[in-house]
């Protein structure tokens, strides 16, 4: 077994300094299994340090065994581009791993568990860069409370009550970008039952969630108060044994939204029966669990300028609506997923308390859209009323020659945390955008400027720009397309501005309903930034040394399972022969 490293799209190159130990292989007729070690710093700059955060593992292998070299190096072969000769997975290396089974999955299924689908029934999946299809489905009414105990998602992911997993075909996985499961409710001062309003949909195939088509009693009634939300490349989520999410009525049958969103460019003909697992019991959990969404507002208030090696952009939930929102003791967060697009790099959700950051809640500087697992905290976060979130995420568009505008298409970008937390408050939705006129200042102001920030779905097309004479009708799509994001003094400044400046609260509960706070106009927080505990002394202040207490507490074990005899990944590449 060696040690090599990659320098470009090509063949690894043995590195001098030999960081991995075999531990353990062998071959049977189910295939090859190789375990072996490295530390997580080696101390060699051609090596990958192995921090908290996300890891990619890039794994490929060949039908032919490596040749001989000089100086006991191996020359490899191109494994061809066969996809199922390749791929990459996400994973974190530090901590402990958590390795869940579902109930669908064990040899005698638990007692007392039930299961679930709420899936597609032969949705044909429109061409589109991104197409979002909703659905609704009855789910049966209940002799009793249950609690979901997990959930599986697109590559499985689990969800409240007991568990739910995410249902998937075969030719789907590779289109389906994210899964989300709303619960419908109406509310009782309306009137109207939900069966005479929603069961005339059940047995409809669906629609484009955002197209002309979409009933509006959905929107108003099926789209705030969600259950489950599920993200590409993640096998599942399970909770914790104390905490659980309500499931189903005991009064009435109950009605849910399955909204999935679909990759789908070149027009391939796709038939999709996807969905999620829901796994559920009738004995209930200590703890109702809550979702939380905060971060920035899906909206073109987001401008991303191109070509910037990092752009930042701040979504805030502020001390009044946490104030307002929260149970009085407060809650614990337990999970956190974060959610970008293709240009993000970075985000860490900061967490304020009386003018103090605390230590970051989560922290990830490889942010990848399509590894959008939970981060099951190891130790869980308490937040009370009157705290501060500030979620930031950093993005690169050196590649990009146009400017980037939030919302919710896969060319568009996004910046939000889903938080699970417990026990359950009526706080939902927690996020923020540059107040208009603040963040038009730099430039020119508009019209109808509150209107469009109340707006669900705002766009800057359709906004013309009244002053001065020189801009006058100009569109402010356009107008700020154009502006000389080329300066990276000029970038930097209105990056500054647009976080120091005003930002527009959007602060909900249960149902969309509004929780009232004094001004929807927040300005920035001002805190004393958080200074990390000291760190020990670099072990690698000379390149090529290693520390004499190193211990195996430093170092990560792996067990590869292959049906060849080849693996090679390009960066950081791991080469086993024998």
């Amino acid at each position: 077994m060696y040690d090599y490293f990659g320098t470009s799209n090509a063949e690894p190159v043995q590195d001098p300094q030999q960081d991995v130990e075999l531990l353990a292989a062998s071959e049977n007729e189910h295939g090859t299994m190789i375990v072996f070690r490295r530390k997580w710093d080696t101390c060699d700059h051609r090596d990958y340090i192995i921090g908290d955060d996300t890891v990619f593992l890039l794994w490929a292998w060949g039908a032919d065994d490596p040749k001989p070299g000089k100086d006991n190096s191996f020359h490899l072969s191109y494994h061809g581009s066969n996809e199922l000769s390749r791929g990459a997975k996400g994973i974190r290396l530090t901590g402990k791993q958590i390795h869940w089974k579902f109930p669908d999955e064990e040899e005698k299924y638990p007692y007392g568990i039930q299961q679930y689908d709420f899936v597609n029934s032969d949705v044909q999946v429109l061409k589109a860069e991104t197409y979002h299809h909703c659905k609704i489905i009855k789910f049966p009414q209940l002799q009793q409370r249950h609690h979901i105990l997990a959930t599986l998602d697109i590559l499985t992911l689990y969800l409240p009550p007991k568990s739910h997993k995410m249902v998937l075909t075969p030719d789907s996985r590779e289109h389906i970008h994210r899964v989300v499961l709303h619960k419908c409710h109406i509310p009782q001062f309306i009137g109207l039952s939900e069966e005479s309003v929603l069961e005339n949909y059940v047995d409809l195939v669906g629609w484009n969630c955002y197209g002309a088509e979409y009933p509006p009693d959905l929107k108003t009634y099926c789209s705030h108060s969600t259950v489950a939300i599920l993200g590409e490349g993640y096998e599942g989520f399970k909770y914790p044994d104390h905490v659980g999410v309500e499931i189903g009525d005991t009064n009435a049958a109950t009605y849910y939204r399955l909204e999935i969103h679909y990759q789908n460019p070149d027009g391939l003909y796709l038939i999709d029966n996807s969905g999620i697992r829901v796994f559920y019991s009738s004995t209930l959990r200590e703890y109702e669990s809550g979702l939380l969404v905060t971060g920035h507002r899906r909206s073109p208030f987001m401008t991303i300028p191109p070509r910037q090696a990092e752009f930042n952009i701040y979504g805030l939930c502020s001390a009044e609506c946490m104030w307002n929102g929260l149970n009085p003791e407060g809650t614990k967060i337990l999970a956190v997923q974060l959610h970008s697009h293709w240009i993000g790099r970075r985000a860490q959700l900061r967490h304020i308390r009386n003018g103090r950051e605390l230590s970051p809640i989560v922290v990830e500087n490889h942010l990848n859209s399509n590894f959008q697992d939970y981060w099951l905290l190891p130790r869980e976060v308490k937040i009370i009323p009157g705290d501060q979130l500030i979620l930031q995420c950093t993005y690169e568009t050196t590649k990009n020659d146009t400017v980037i505008f939030g919302g919710s298409a896969t060319s568009e970008e996004i910046c939000e945390a889903i938080i699970l937390y417990y026990p359950k408050s009526r706080l939902t939705d927690c996020r923020s955008q540059p107040e208009l006129f603040h963040l038009q200042d730099e430039f020119t102001p508009v019209d109808d400027a509150y209107a469009l920030e109340s707006d669900s779905d705002p766009t800057f097309s359709d906004v013309l720009i009244t002053s001065p004479s020189k801009l006058k009708n100009r569109y402010l799509h356009d107008y700020l397309s154009r502006l000389n994001w080329g300066d990276d003094f000029f970038s930097k400044i209105v990056e500054q501005k647009w976080k120091n400046g005003l930002h527009y609260m959007h602060c909900t509960g249960n149902g969309g309903k509004k929780i009232p706070t004094s001004s929807h106009v927040v300005p920035y927080p001002v805190y004393e930034d958080y200074t990390a505990p000291a760190q020990e002394p670099d072990k690698c202040f000379k390149w090529g040394t290693t520390s004499a207490s190193s211990t195996v507490n430093s170092m990560f074990l792996i067990s590869f399972v292959f049906s060849v005899r080849l693996l090679y990944a390009f960066q950081n590449a791991i080469v086993l022969h024998y």
